[in-house]
């Protein structure tokens, strides 16, 4: 993945993670559709958290923000595009 920032290695896990986000921009997509679209089945939330919270760090030079959004789920935020943050 590339960006402003430069380059960026994902593992298979994140990129899945952040194509199911990215299939959604800006909006509250849930734990339970996430683990479902990166796992192939209900998970592990604990797993879903540890595996937004490394992507985030990934992708923060490409100008990507994972927002967590209590209660509800995870956005995609795309720095300077109607961002929230």
């Amino acid at each position: 993945m590339t960006g402003p920032g430069g380059a960026v290695q994902l593992s298979d896990l994140q990129f899945a993670l952040v194509a199911s986000l990215a299939r959604r921009p800006g909006v509250v997509c849930p734990p339970t559709v996430l683990m479902r679209e990166v796992w192939g089945e209900a998970g592990d939330r604990r797993r879903l958290e540890v595996l937004a919270s490394r992507l985030r760090s990934r992708v923060a030079p490409v100008g990507l923000f994972i927002a967590s959004v209590p209660k509800r789920g995870y956005r995609l935020e795309v720095a300077g595009v109607g961002s929230q943050r």
